[in-house]
């Protein structure tokens, strides 16, 4: 499986937020993907609060804009937006086909709320996974079991071992992390990079598969109210049965980079 990892920042107009994927997509897209992985609200980040969520969230702009980037470069795509349903809005990590066809709306279950996400969205109640169809040099096409969680998701897989054994249950091949993850934690220069290479080498161990991890990277002016917060960046490809320590990653700095996940 060749998983194509998008790790940048967000400006606070949508549009141009949009603009600015579509020129790093341009620039750094050349080999074909199975998947194409953007971070957790991706084209929004935090730049709006209760009154102005509906106007960022402009009915189903999300998802159309996958499925544009789906159909143009012929692969799935999974990128963390707003979505809706009813009067609730949700922090959902979205799976689109070639076609721009919907095949997982996660949820994100378990909200962080230093960046009030409890005021701003509804929890998720279940685990997100779907199955993802690739190429078989023997059988022609076999299907792939993967399983998404976002951000926050992941740090309570190690505080709670219910959630770990739901997402053990759900039988992944392979796992996508998607995320908006500081720099670093309780004023600790790079504790935020330490803990989310320990956690995501963790779940791997855990799960027994690879884990790909996607974070935003740069200062969030978005939660500028929170004090000065820098995203990490450090997206990666872990894989604990072959090693404890990430087997590709890129630190800082806005990059697209493919990995290849062999034996699925």
């Amino acid at each position: 499986m060749k998983c194509l990892i998008c790790q940048f920042g967000v400006v606070s107009d949508i549009e141009k937020q949009k603009q600015r994927v579509q020129a790093i997509m341009e620039r750094f897209v050349k080999d074909k993907s199975d998947i194409i992985l953007f971070p957790e609200l991706f084209l929004t980040g935090y730049y709006f609060d209760q009154n102005t969520i509906y106007e960022k969230f402009q009915a189903q702009e999300g998802i159309f804009f996958l499925g544009e980037m789906a159909e143009r470069h012929d692969c799935y795509v999974l990128g963390g937006i707003i979505t809706k349903k009813g009067e609730k809005f949700y922090n959902s990590a979205v799976v689109v086909s070639p076609k721009a066809e919907v095949i997982l709306n996660y949820r994100k279950v378990h909200l962080y709320k230093e960046f009030n996400e409890k005021q701003l969205f509804q929890a998720g109640t279940e685990v997100g996974t779907f199955s993802l169809p690739l190429k078989d040099p023997t059988s022609g096409q076999k299907s792939v079991r993967a399983s998404v969680l976002v951000c926050y998701d992941l740090v309570i897989t190690r505080r709670e071992p219910a959630w770990l054994n739901l997402i053990k249950e759900s039988n992944p091949r392979i796992l996508f992390v998607i995320a908006q993850w500081p720099k670093d934690e309780e004023g600790v220069k790079d504790q935020g990079i330490k803990s989310w290479r320990i956690l995501n080498s963790r779940l791997s161990r855990e799960v027994k598969c690879p884990v790909i991890g996607v974070n935003r990277y740069g200062k969030a002016e978005d939660l500028k109210d929170f004090g000065s917060i820098f995203f990490a960046g450090y997206s990666g490809y872990f894989d604990f049965s072959v090693s404890p320590t990430p087997l590709k990653e890129v630190c800082e700095g806005e990059q697209v980079f493919q990995v290849e996940v062999k034996d699925l």
